[in-house]
């Protein structure tokens, strides 16, 4: 019998460790990186950005493909 496994999501720093916290000196780069593991294939992945008061919010997306 095939193991059942529920999708998993999590965001991890540019070192791959698991962010909690994330604080960056300013004029530098923060990267970012989501993982998503488990997932239905195929999938469709989309990014929107909005930039609001005081920086940015991004929306990812992750949906089975219809």
């Amino acid at each position: 019998m095939k193991a059942s496994t529920t999708p998993q999501v999590w965001v991890v720093d540019e070192a791959g460790s698991p962010l909690l916290e994330k604080y960056y000196e300013a004029e530098s780069t923060l990267a970012l990186v989501c993982r998503a593991r488990y997932v239905d294939t195929p999938a469709v992945l989309t990014v929107k950005t909005e930039q609001v008061s005081g920086g940015a919010d991004s929306v990812l997306r992750l949906a089975r493909k219809a």
